[in-house]
């Protein structure tokens, strides 16, 4: 088998970086998929997750807030320079490399790891606040507006490819 060469945009190194950074602020012994949600918020990038899930700034300081009032679940001897990826977190990026391959980007962008959570078993925005917000179809057609923009600059057909995921 081939190995895939595939590299992380600038914007998704920082969101994998800043949800390390959200796990050990949170006192948690694993990086979730929950941490990515957290560092997007945080980073407040654009496109962002941010709209999809919380209806105000409010909404998500209610809910860091209650996400940092948990038990932490680190342990004593724990090495915070290598946090592991909980399982959930470690499918949400092989995901991620395949939505880039197959919408034809040379990077994985913080958007592939939320549609790939969004494609995954155990996805990230049915717990993320108690309830199913049935974001996929919602992010879907936000990143199709988006794929048409890019379409027209760099003239590929995003929607084309779009199409072939989902036959």
């Amino acid at each position: 088998m081939k190995p895939v060469n595939i590299n992380f945009s600038e914007e998704a190194k920082a969101l994998v970086a800043q949800a390390r950074l959200e796990a050990i602020d949170t006192g948690d012994a694993c990086i979730s998929g929950v941490h990515f949600l957290l560092a997007d918020c945080r980073l407040q990038q654009q496109p962002s997750i941010k709209q999809f899930v919380f209806a105000d700034d409010a909404a998500f300081k209610a809910y860091y807030a209650t996400k940092q009032a948990q038990p932490p679940t680190i342990f004593k001897k724990l090495d915070r320079q290598s946090l592991p990826l909980t399982k959930a977190a470690e499918a949400m990026i092989k995901t991620a490399v395949r939505e880039a391959k197959l919408y034809g980007s040379q990077y994985v962008e913080p958007h592939h790891l939320f549609l790939a959570s969004c494609r995954n078993k155990d996805n990230l925005f049915t717990d993320s606040q108690d309830q199913d917000l049935d974001i996929y179809p919602r992010i879907l057609a936000y990143y199709r507006t988006l794929g048409l923009q890019l379409q027209a600059r760099e003239g590929f057909s995003f929607v084309q490819k779009i199409k072939e995921i989902f036959r």
